[in-house]
């Protein structure tokens, strides 16, 4: 092995060769019980990223950017941080031909149980109400079931290309506002209503933040309406940020 990049993994470093630490979170929420031990955490964390000769951040260092607060932070853990860029599975997929497929609503799962399974049923019930042609794309790529229940549809999972198509055809986009999810987003300049994980700060803040700045859309899983999501979408800009990969390519070139 001649070089390691750590994708968010802290104890995976080597003092033989040089050693990437690659994060969006250099500032860690924490809330509830763990709400006092912040600054103990983010420590304790610094002490492990110190070990690394770089960190890598795949987002912009001024704005817009899309991680906020979570990696713009004051205090550094190395002189080396560099900020990548966003980085997407859906970077270079933007020219394929439009998706014969135009849902309605897209209905994007993602995240750990119960909470993903909650969020199902709360689409297939309102939907199931609607006219609304409904894709609810499950997230489960061990299965391969297609499920048809009047209007709505629940697929299993679906490859990137044809993800990416969905995307771009569906009039409405709901998902999670993971990190990974935002940034695809991004790159295929798509408006969304996000669903932010109950109980997961970084969802949280990723939502509110993206809400306030008027990109996109955001509400709680217990408030979540589909025809209030319909109205609400349009007032917000949503995000069309491309990634030229220079700083990145840059990087790579000098490890190499």
């Amino acid at each position: 092995i001649n070089a390691v990049i750590s994708d968010n993994r802290y104890e995976l470093w080597s003092e033989r060769v040089p050693t990437i630490f690659m994060t969006h979170q250099l500032k860690i929420l924490t809330q509830g019980i763990l709400a006092s031990a912040q600054t103990a955490i983010q420590k304790i964390l610094y002490s492990f990223i110190v070990k690394h000769n770089e960190v890598w951040v795949p987002d912009f260092p001024g704005e817009p950017n899309l991680s906020g607060e979570l990696s713009h932070v004051k205090k550094l853990p190395l002189k080396m941080v560099l900020y990548i860029g966003p980085l997407s599975r859906f970077e270079n997929l933007g020219a394929l031909p439009p998706s014969e497929e135009k849902p309605d609503v897209l209905c994007i799962m993602s995240g750990p149980e119960p909470q993903r399974s909650i969020l199902e049923g709360i689409f297939v019930e309102q939907a199931a109400k609607t006219n609304y042609k409904t894709l609810i794309l499950s997230g489960r790529p061990g299965e391969n079931s297609i499920v048809k229940r009047g209007n709505v549809e629940i697929r299993s999972h679906c490859g990137d290309e044809e993800m990416a198509a969905l995307i771009r055809a569906a009039h409405l986009v709901i998902s999670r506002s993971g990190y990974t999810t935002i940034m695809d987003l991004a790159a295929l300049g798509k408006k969304a209503v996000f669903i932010p994980t109950p109980g997961q700060p970084e969802q949280e803040y990723l939502a509110r933040k993206l809400k306030k700045q008027g990109l996109f859309y955001t509400v709680s899983q217990t408030d979540f309406n589909l025809e209030k999501a319909f109205q609400e979408v349009d007032h917000y800009s949503g995000l069309d940020v491309k990634n030229d990969y220079t700083v990145l390519d840059q990087r790579l070139d000098a490890l190499i």
